[in-house]
């Protein structure tokens, strides 16, 4: 019996790693389980995926040399490196292996013919950096040298490339140039990760004294900690600006010191120090960067409550700088002060004096958006139309700040009685997806919309028949050079077996045009890579796409993505599965492992403390961040939690949306300063620019796939 058992047992394992897939090996790699995921490619029989056999053999070869098992590695990638489009990845990790090893004659011919064979591919800079190396360390000096320099001409930023330059000159005895290339990495490259190393080089050629370096100047390292704050680095800039000696560097230098490492000190959070710094470079006398300094106090001042210190330093720069910008934007300081302090008046007056005196002002723009809005809130139509036209002109009816402006320049006109549908059409025509427009067709029912009846599931296969007839007239394949080619070409090939990040930075390279563009992102929507395909959109001009083909771009920007889980959740939790859908774009742009900086997960981007307290009330178990990455779990928490906050706001979508960005307490907070009356109103008031957006755009995104899927029996916004 025993025996029948183990016998079971090893018939169940066989089966089961014979029914391993293509998709399997992908997802364990993705996962980082690289051995199970190259023994999954292993045992695929290349005859079940025609035209996938290199794929195959890259996942293997790469999995098995992240695995440690080189050997083998080494047999699989020399495998998928002969295939003429993902054969430059399969090669350039069997040249990391290879130098892993030393073994740097092999090396030399694999780069060699990497070179000749693969002119476009993305890794060719890395590859002949690998042969410079190759040539370095089987002692052809001379040539390593000028392959170098020549990457360094093309590239100048290439650090791999300047510490290998400084390594191969030492080695090659040409000492002096090996030191300048060390300083130079060292001042001018701060940022780069050898930085510190080059250093360590400097000490010890000055140590062993087989060269005297030139004295380290206050220039010098005035220069890097220049370079330190240019590329934020501000925690090492700080600490660097220790180094340097302020009363060595001429005034004017000394000014722009100060007032970057009052900078530096500013983006740590340390506005004290900021502003012990700002004043010490507007102290310097004929320095040129005083105005800015005390702007720049001014606006912690202002970020503080601390209107009294802020007025004051406003008025200085007003006073001693009349005419330089920093006076329109400190009287723009000053007239945002009056406006939020209810003087309407006196705000208007003062953005109208900036227009004057500084028509082509950093804060003009804004200073005719709050000229406008606070006419329009007093009753002044007449004054809001003449700044919210101005406004409209000024950025040529095109992005921007047009749409908002057209807006309310179209409702002040309509204040008026005057006629208003020439500058309506233009909004619509010019900006077809931007929120303004959403919001010309019915404001009430795009910001007050009645939740519809339970969706049905039948939407997503309905909508993919559509797209396949319509893709046979519009996604042509674009005529492209031979580079363009090639990338095309390759990007489709790692599309084809669901590498979709390595088809991305492909595609990144790309000129195909409009037309192109819809053929590439059809490929990435098929993949099912709808972030992709969303993403490749957003750079065309919606305005230029023709009528006929505009519902087949729309499907591809605005795509039903997880719908049978939506409707099934959305449908429990009593709220639109196009909502819950049009925050997933938003947060996500429907890519379930996406990670934000403030660690939110997934699809509608939950952080943890909030899926778990949503989780508690469902009575679901064992939450973690990486099953928030899972769909079915993420959509059903989050519709729940969704779901909760418009019942917390009385079915007030918007202040909804506000809390879901931003939390309860700071929605409760501008819900105390402004009316909820006029919801129009009060979303533009909302005076934190990031939740003011989101708002924006979800709700543009609801009435987007409500009209787009209309068709298809989805009721618009607002219908019950």
């Amino acid at each position: 019996m025993r025996r029948f058992l183990l016998t079971l047992a090893v018939l169940l394992f066989a089966t089961s790693a014979q029914a391993g897939t293509l998709d399997d090996a992908r997802r364990l790699l993705k996962k980082k389980d690289f051995g199970g995921a190259a023994q999954v490619a292993k045992d695929l029989d290349p005859q079940q995926y025609p035209g996938k056999s290199s794929a195959i053999n890259f996942i293997a070869g790469y999995s098995l040399a992240r695995s440690g098992k080189n050997e083998e590695a080494k047999l699989w990638l020399e495998k998928a490196g002969a295939d003429s489009l993902i054969g430059d990845s399969a090669l350039y990790q069997l040249m990391l292996i290879l130098d892993a090893q030393s073994d740097y004659g092999a090396m030399l011919k694999t780069t060699g013919g990497f070179l000749d064979r693969f002119p476009y591919s993305p890794v060719r800079q890395d590859v002949i950096l690998l042969r410079a190396k190759a040539f370095a360390k089987t002692g052809m000096m001379i040539k390593a040298i000028g392959m170098l320099n020549d990457l360094l001409a093309r590239n100048g930023d290439y650090d791999k490339a300047h510490w290998l330059l400084a390594q191969t000159q030492a080695s090659a005895g040409k000492l002096d140039d090996a030191i300048q290339t060390y300083l130079t990495i060292y001042y001018e490259h701060p940022q780069s990760p050898f930085a510190e190393r080059a250093r360590a080089e400097l000490n010890e050629i000055n140590k062993s004294r087989k060269k005297r370096l030139p004295v380290e100047t206050n220039d010098q390292r005035l220069k890097r900690f220049g370079v330190m704050v240019a590329n934020k680095m501000q925690k090492e800039a700080v600490e660097y600006s220790a180094e340097i000696k302020p009363l060595q560097i001429k005034p004017a230098e000394r000014a722009e010191f100060y007032l970057n490492l009052a900078k530096a000190e500013e983006r740590l959070g340390k506005a004290d120090k900021a502003i012990e710094f700002y004043d010490k470079s507007a102290a310097v006398r004929n320095g040129v960067t005083k105005p800015e300094a005390l702007y720049r106090t001014a606006k912690i001042y202002w970020n503080r409550d601390d209107l009294k210190n802020t007025v004051e330093t406003c008025n200085r720069i007003s006073k001693e700088f009349p005419k330089n910008d920093y006076a329109a934007q400190s009287r723009y300081i000053l007239a945002r002060i009056e406006e939020g302090a209810g003087h309407k008046a006196e705000a208007v007056a003062l953005y109208d004096k900036i227009l004057s005196l500084f028509p082509s002002s950093k804060v003009t723009d804004d200073s005719l958006w709050h000229s406008g809005w606070t006419s329009y809130l007093s009753g002044d139509y007449a004054g809001a139309e003449k700044s919210f036209r101005r406004l409209a002109d000024k950025n040529h009816n095109y992005g921007g700040m047009a749409p908002m402006a057209l807006y309310w320049l179209v409702n002040s006109l309509k204040a008026q009685g005057k006629e208003a549908d020439a500058f309506q059409k233009t909004l619509v025509t010019k900006n077809p997806i931007s929120y303004y427009t959403m919001l010309t067709g019915d404001p009430d029912t795009m910001l007050k919309p009645n939740l519809p009846a339970a969706a049905e599931n039948g939407l997503a296969d309905s909508v993919r028949a559509k797209m396949e007839t319509l893709a046979e007239l519009y996604a042509k394949p674009p005529a492209l050079d031979e580079k363009n080619r090639w990338l095309f070409e390759s990007a489709k090939a790692w599309l084809a077996v669901g590498f979709e990040d390595t088809a991305r930075s492909l595609l990144e390279n790309l000129s195909a045009g409009q037309n192109g563009m819809l053929w590439l992102a059809w490929q990435f929507h098929k993949a099912n890579c709808l972030s992709c395909s969303s993403r490749l959109l957003d750079q065309i001009r919606l305005e230029d796409v023709p009528s006929d083909q505009s519902p087949f771009v729309m499907f591809m920007m605005f795509p039903v993505a997880n719908w049978e889980t939506l409707v099934k959740e959305s449908n429990a939790a009593g709220i639109d599965p196009f909502l819950a859908l049009s925050i997933i774009r938003q947060e996500s742009r429907y890519d379930a492992e996406a990670v934000s900086s403030a660690n939110a997960y997934g699809l509608m981007q939950l952080i943890l403390p909030t899926a778990e307290l949503t989780a508690q009330k469902l009575g679901m178990r064992g939450i973690t961040t990486e099953n928030l990455k899972t769909p079915e779990i993420n959509i059903k928490l989050g519709v729940n939690y969704l779901a909760g906050l418009i019942k917390g706001e009385k079915g007030a979508v918007p202040l909804a949306l506000g809390v879901y960005n931003a939390g309860p307490r700071f929605m409760e907070k501008i819900k105390k300063r402004f009316s909820t009356d006029n919801m129009e109103i009060f979303v533009e008031q909302v005076p934190y620019q990031e939740t003011k957006d989101y708002i924006k755009k979800v709700l543009r995104n609801y009435f987007i796939y409500r009209k787009t899927y209309s068709s298809f029996g989805a009721p618009t916004p607002g219908a019950n």
